[in-house]
């Protein structure tokens, strides 16, 4: 007499449901190494849709789903004996089965992605889209520079959302967003266009974060000989604080880091106190502006390349009342 039987386990990476009909009991018994026969649906776990090129292995047979997500039969003698499902990106499968001789076994198996992709970035500038080398590129808590072409990468990104950072000192930081899926390589373009440091630009950024980071303020190399380059963004400084007569300021110096940390303490201190004079000489009392100097302590990127330091060095705006 023959019977089914329903059994419903777990896997490492696959949920497996099998129906086993055995055959007569007599047959069975009297020729042990009777052919039995093994056939899959293979599906991905998470959505269940069926899965079509799986390469289902049993034994030394190798045969692959079809649109369907199914094989056909395959002939199988003795008993225990392997099966192995593979198919990019999912994580492999792999089960041994101990049946009775002859037996037909049918298994429903559901393949699971892996728990990390990775992320590939191109940073392009907004107008042009010409990619921007140099570009300080984070993602959740890890960062890397953009190449040349633009190019960054994060090779393990845990799975699901994901905001892309890409900050450059003569572009404003912007991001990007996507879905990290297990195997998978998300693509991002991330487009950023030219730093605006005027009036406006610098009252929306205080309104919204309470401070603005400062980079049209240049200095003569290793001074704190301010250069005419400057003369926008302090302007527009001076025009703010007119603007708002009541409110005070504190202005922070940030140099390159790196280096001997007391020169690079001394010069910060220097420069924001030269960004202070220039203040009052424009017209703002001297009792609405505080000056802090910080030196390197507190990089905004970890690399020592050119433009990385760049975005190091900056005059910190920050609003106090």
């Amino acid at each position: 007499m023959s019977k089914k039987i329903w059994v419903r386990h777990s896997v490492a990476a696959a949920c497996l449901l099998v129906c086993l009909a055995s055959v007569h009991g007599a047959l069975a018994a009297s020729n042990d190494t009777a052919t039995g026969t093994f056939s899959a649906a293979v599906y991905d776990a998470a959505t269940e849709a069926p899965l079509e090129g799986a390469r289902v292995t049993v034994g030394d047979t190798t045969v692959t789903t079809n649109a369907s997500g199914r094989t056909g039969e395959i002939d199988v003698e003795g008993s225990p004996y392997t099966v192995t499902v593979t198919l990019s990106p999912f994580e492999e499968y792999t089960k041994s089965f101990a049946t009775e001789p002859g037996a037909r076994i049918f298994a429903a198996i559901g393949l699971t992605r892996p728990s990390f992709g990775a992320v590939s970035i191109t940073v392009v500038d907004a107008s042009s889209s010409k990619p921007i080398a140099g570009a300080l590129v984070e993602i959740r808590g890890s960062d890397t520079e953009s190449s040349e072409f633009g190019a960054a990468s994060f090779a393990e990104v845990r799975n699901g959302p994901v905001s892309v950072w890409a900050s450059h000192a003569d572009y404003e930081s912007s991001s990007g967003q996507g879905v990290v899926v297990g195997g998978e390589t998300l693509e991002l373009r991330v487009e950023i266009g030219p730093r605006k440091e005027d009036v406006e630009t610098l009252a929306a950024g205080l309104a919204l974060e309470g401070f603005i980071d400062l980079y049209g303020i240049h200095f003569e190399a290793g001074t704190d000989s301010i250069l005419s380059a400057s003369d926008p963004t302090l302007n527009a400084l001076a025009e703010l604080m007119r603007r708002a007569p009541d409110a005070r300021y504190l202005l922070v110096g940030h140099t390159a880091s790196g280096g001997d940390e007391t020169d690079h303490q001394r010069l910060s201190e220097r420069q924001v106190q030269a960004v202070i004079r220039w203040l009052i000489g424009a017209g703002i009392v001297e009792s609405r502006l505080d000056a802090e100097g910080r030196g390197g302590s507190e990089p905004i990127a970890a690399f020592d390349s050119e433009s990385a330091q760049a975005l190091n060095r900056r005059i910190e705006l920050v609003l106090v009342e």
